[in-house]
């Protein structure tokens, strides 16, 4: 790893070098890329960063405070939805995002403070288990939108002819039951189903030593 470079304080701020890189991409950016948006050689960002990782794994965690529910928010069931509310919009806003957190541990790291702090808030709006059944429960959301988001782009994207992946499979099973809802699937497929399923376990008391509330 490189570490980072003494000398003049570089003509841009951390700030935009984060912001530059998740413009071209946080998995795929370039330090050239980057450093042509801030109009500064590549070596500058040494100054800033010990390497591009460094960069990606701030780039992430930048982004990733936006999932945190409102602090009014009153019931734990509603932060837990706000929060994958606002983890399919990151995904949407950014989607090379999933790739990374899936393939480099080192993002969920940078991901960390921020997660903690929502698992404390679930705890003190009462979800059973307390502070353990809110990182369970965190963990199966999250990983919920984190699949559901990648396997449903390839059914969203149209192909040459203009036709999505649910229009093809619906040529393909014409006049065939369509068990799971493939043909009325939304942006979002069945994920809005999936969470409530969530929710209602941790309700009634499924994660082990809670008690069902009422």
């Amino acid at each position: 790893m490189i570490s980072k470079r003494p000398g003049r304080k570089p003509a841009f701020t951390r700030r935009q070098a984060i912001d530059a890189a998740l413009a071209e991409g946080i998995e795929t950016f370039t330090l050239r890329a980057v450093a042509d948006r801030l109009g500064v050689k590549a070596t500058a960002l040494y100054r800033e960063f010990s390497s591009r990782q460094e960069l990606q794994w701030a780039a992430l965690a930048e982004i990733v405070v936006d999932i945190e529910p409102d602090p009014d928010v009153t019931s734990w069931q509603d932060a837990l939805r706000q929060v994958v509310d606002r983890q399919w919009e990151l995904f949407e806003g950014y989607p090379e995002a999933p790739r990374v957190i899936i393939t480099q541990p080192e993002a969920f790291g940078a991901a960390m403070p921020f997660i903690t702090t929502i698992v404390h808030t679930l705890a003190d709006l009462g979800i059973p288990g307390g502070v353990e059944g809110a990182a369970f429960a965190l963990d199966f959301v999250g990983d919920t939108v984190l699949e559901t988001f990648v396997s449903i782009q390839p059914y969203l994207t149209a192909d040459e002819g203009g036709r999505t992946g649910i229009e093809r499979i619906g040529e393909m099973t014409d006049g065939q039951p369509d068990v799971f809802g493939v043909q009325s699937m939304g942006a979002r497929g069945n994920l809005d189903l999936k969470i409530e399923f969530i929710i209602a376990g941790m309700e009634h008391g499924l994660f082990p030593g809670s008690t069902p509330q009422k």
